[in-house]
């Protein structure tokens, strides 16, 4: 069995059925709660965008020390 996601892990700290009453949070406090739900979506982007260059990096790496073998018509080769 491979494991294909062993880093990120969501799930909620809340449950959905109880109620809150949005009213008693400040201005202050929501402006807070967006900065740091941005903060979190910029670092998780940008730990997302990281792999993914890393792993196409690796695949360019592996596709340059690869022959293409002379069987192959030229008409294929970039």
């Amino acid at each position: 069995m491979q494991v294909l996601n062993d880093t990120w892990v969501s799930f909620p700290l809340w449950s959905e059925d109880t109620t809150v009453d949005n009213s008693k949070i400040s201005q202050y406090e929501e402006f807070m709660y967006r900065c740091e739900d941005e903060r979190f979506e910029v670092c998780y982007r940008g730990s997302t965008y990281l792999l993914i260059y890393l792993l196409l990096l690796s695949d360019i790496r592996h596709f340059q020390s690869t022959t293409i073998s002379p069987d192959i018509p030229k008409a294929f080769v970039a």
